[in-house]
């Protein structure tokens, strides 16, 4: 049903059915002797031990796969009262799998189960310090530097990819084991209320906010609304926890406000021993800290400050100083996030610089400032993919973007999406044709605004050549990687 799973480090994950129904406050139907070792929401997953979680959404209904789930395997299902009441036909095939012992559970909604039994699993880690990671940009960069750092103190969990929401969070926790001293998660939001119930999840001993930007301001409204929201990361503290906001933040003052626990800031003027940087263009920065220099191989200052807060979390954790230096070092870029990729072609290379996990005005503008601050022979060409769930402010929030963009020091912009077209139209812009020559000051070559992926791609296939160095950045929608992937497969 969905692309997420849990992985194969589930050692200490083994739950009998009649144990897990009485965990969720489920009915149990078929075999109490089921143990189920893993949790899946994908059946094509499915094996022996799994537990099928359907989940019904939006556009598929995991009810639909349950066939398919048994069929590979799986022991177990969470589904609702509803489809036990209506399927009753479907309920008997299960249960009469000749197989395997099967077992379902009916509850009144899978996702609010697999909540719970995650929030009830994790609470059961007396020796684990659970620290969580939030806030609009640079969330999954810091939690791999914080996890990097502690797992050169002790066993370190970290969540994994996209495991970061209402869905991703539980199904991390059931990776968690009694290895681990520490599990660093990332919580992420797309409609109101969602980090208070991760936060009820994970309880963190250790809470971080990177910052307030308006990503996702399209569900929310408001700036003001979005910095409330990701303020309910620390909404179980009882006294002992520990926060961490940005010390540059506007928000700053509201963060720390009414907190039930300790908050301190992070950055270049709140982090201890911090001495300054150096930056490297895409070869990352060099952060001088207690009289040691620290190689960032993440680019751009943005990531110098990521860095700042997973240095504040660790000495806050009683992290050596070596462990500090060895984990930012070790840190490389994730997909999407600051890639850097050389693609070769007969006439010489292209370079790009993948950054289009995702986008909001806030993150675009700091990869268009790293661009311009970048020294390269070449040309520096710009595609930028439209910016999603931005609501009414979409048209403000393109337009912003589309006159930094020309502002810059790129040679080219390419602009794909309705978004990006409507702001082109809205500033009275007109696309130059390709070969245009040079002209002093600002954009110096063309613009191009489309709305179909394949118009960009063909604009490209006649501008690009070796030597150009190629930001991608853009909306998760949008998968700018297919750019990358062009490229490489000698299409463009």
């Amino acid at each position: 049903m969905a692309t997420a799973r849990t992985s194969d480090s589930q050692t200490n994950l083994a739950y009998r059915a009649d144990e897990l129904a009485s965990r969720c406050g489920g009915r149990l139907l078929g075999s109490d002797t089921v143990v189920i070792t893993r949790f899946e929401i994908d059946s094509r997953l499915c094996r022996p031990g799994a537990l099928f979680v359907a989940l019904v959404g939006e556009r598929q209904n995991g009810h639909d796969f349950l066939g398919d789930a048994f069929a590979r395997g799986a022991n177990a299902a969470l589904v609702t009262h509803e489809f036990v009441r209506e399927q009753p036909e479907i309920v008997a095939r299960i249960l009469g799998h000749s197989e395997n012992a099967t077992a379902l559970v009916a509850v009144d909604d899978p996702l609010r189960a697999l909540q719970e039994l995650a929030r009830r699993r994790l609470s059961e880690f007396r020796d684990l310090v659970r620290i969580a990671v939030t806030g609009s940009n640079g969330k999954t960069t810091t939690k791999e530097l914080i996890a990097g750092i502690l797992a050169h103190a002790a066993p370190t969990y970290r969540s994994g990819g996209n495991f970061n929401s209402e869905i991703g969070v539980p199904l991390s926790v059931f990776e968690v084991t009694t290895e681990h001293r520490y599990a660093v998660f990332e919580c992420a939001m797309n409609h109101p209320g969602e980090i208070g119930l991760l936060a009820d999840i994970v309880h963190p001993e250790i809470a971080l906010i990177t910052n307030i930007a308006p990503a996702h301001i399209g569900f929310l409204g408001s700036l003001e609304a979005i910095a409330a929201e990701k303020k309910a990361i620390f909404s179980n503290f009882t006294g002992e926890q520990h926060g961490f906001v940005f010390d540059g933040d506007r928000f700053e003052p509201y963060l720390t406000e009414g907190v039930n626990g300790t908050v301190e800031r992070f950055g270049e003027s709140s982090t201890p021993g911090y001495e300054g940087c150096e930056l490297n263009g895409l070869l990352g920065s060099t952060i001088r800290w207690r009289g040691r220099a620290i190689r960032v191989r993440l680019p751009g200052f943005h990531n110098v400050r990521n860095a700042l807060a997973a240095i504040s979390v660790a000495l806050k954790l009683g992290c050596s100083n070596d462990a500090i230096v060895r984990g930012i070092e070790e840190t490389a870029a994730l997909f999407g996030r600051g890639e850097l990729i050389t693609v070769r072609r007969e006439d010489g290379a292209i370079t790009v610089l993948q950054d289009c996990y995702n986008a909001n005005q806030h993150s675009v503008e700091a990869a268009i400032e790293l661009l311009d601050e970048t020294e390269w022979d070449g040309r520096k060409i710009l595609v930028l993919g439209a910016m999603k769930e931005l609501g009414e402010f979409a048209g403000e929030q393109h337009r912003g973007v589309l006159e930094r963009a020309r502002a810059s020091s790129a040679d080219a912009v390419y602009l794909l999406g309705e978004e990006f077209v409507a702001a082109f139209e809205a500033c009275s812009l007109q696309a130059e044709p390709s070969g245009t020559p040079p002209r002093e000051g600002g954009l110096r070559q063309q613009l191009v605004a489309e709305t179909e992926f394949e118009e960009v791609v063909q604009r490209l296939r006649a501008d690009l050549r070796a030597g150009d160095l190629v930001l991608l950045k853009g909306s998760r929608g949008m998968a700018l990687e297919r750019v990358t992937a062009r490229l490489e497969a000698g299409r463009v």
